[in-house]
């Protein structure tokens, strides 16, 4: 595990025995056509329109998830039969209009949302294998990512590797969204990330419905932060929220201030790591000046806390 001012994408993860891989299937969305048109002139044009649904941008490009799938299409068995989806792809499609740039990032957008929700249980022709096949997988961003996509985080590396491997397995794919802006207000910088882990615990739990499937967090930077205090509320509160300490399997940090020789030492770091990059959305050059001290107290009392729970030895 890295400390903030790390640059690289080095992550760690506090689980290894409960991580599982297992071999599974590319689905991508879309539909062909059972009935071919009478007529020549009436096949040549459902051909086309066939054509144009296989491909996003009518080129034969490729997407950027680097797949293969295509925005619209569902990959049949080769015979023309149409193949139904496995999953509900509204929320995957949305992704993909981020991920394309056709929308904005989604920058301080508060809240926990769906990615995508696979329920594959055939293995891919290429009989590649996938980590955490069967997991509610959260992904929270740091002081410089967003909700959709959360996966670049300037000076904390990157996590798109999970939407590159695509929709595999069983898989469902949260991502849980914060104002950082909103975190760094001085004296209050501590009541503030506390908030915003029990949004998360309280929106998890909404989500989860009870089922039992095991979780794993990836979190950048501050977003690892706010897991840890998560947790640790989840620890001390297990008639609300100990399913979700229970079930917690695998958590991978990016850039994670983990640790510091005392105060100045953590403020050091973290003023590295965020005067090292450009500026953060939403935060004035006051505001963060002001927030450093609270904010280097606050990361250092979580992370003791986080440590007492015991909750990184039952991962």
């Amino acid at each position: 595990m890295s400390d903030s001012s790390d640059t690289a994408s080095d992550s760690s993860s506090s689980a290894g025995t409960s991580s599982q891989k297992d071999p599974v299937e590319d689905v991508t969305q879309g539909s062909q056509r059972d009935n071919p048109d009478k007529d020549g002139a009436s096949s040549e044009k459902g051909a086309a329109n066939d054509h144009e649904t296989a491909s996003r941008n009518g080129d034969g490009d490729a997407n950027e998830s680097g797949q293969g799938s295509q925005r619209g299409a569902i990959d049949g068995d080769g015979d023309g039969d149409a193949a139904a989806p496995s999953f509900d792809a509204t929320p995957w499609y949305d992704l993909l209009e981020y991920m394309e740039q056709d929308k904005q990032p989604e920058y301080g957008a508060e809240g926990l949302v769906t990615l995508w929700n696979a329920q594959s249980d055939q293995d891919d022709d290429d009989g590649a294998e996938h980590m955490a096949n069967d997991f509610d997988i959260v992904v929270v961003h740091g002081l410089r990512g967003s909700r959709r996509p959360p996966w670049e985080n300037r000076g904390s590396g990157r996590s798109r590797w999970l939407y590159d491997q695509g929709t595999y397995g069983r898989r469902k794919v949260m991502s849980f969204g914060y104002d950082p802006s909103k975190m760094l207000c001085g004296s209050y910088t501590r009541k503030a990330i506390e908030s915003v882990a029990s949004s998360l615990l309280e929106e998890l739990t909404a989500a989860r419905s009870g089922n039992q499937r095991p979780i794993m967090f990836i979190a950048h930077d501050i977003g690892g932060i706010i897991v840890k205090d998560a947790l640790t509320m989840a620890g001390l509160n297990p008639r609300s929220y100990g399913e979700i300490f229970d079930f917690t399997r695998v958590l991978i940090f990016y850039g994670c201030p983990h640790r510091a020789l005392d105060v100045l030492d953590m403020e050091d770091k973290l003023s590295s790591f965020i005067y090292g990059y450009p500026p953060l959305k939403g935060s004035t050059s006051l505001q963060l000046t002001g927030s450093m001290k609270y904010l280097s107290e606050a990361v250092i009392a979580i992370n003791n806390l986080f440590m007492d729970s015991k909750h990184m030895f039952r991962s």
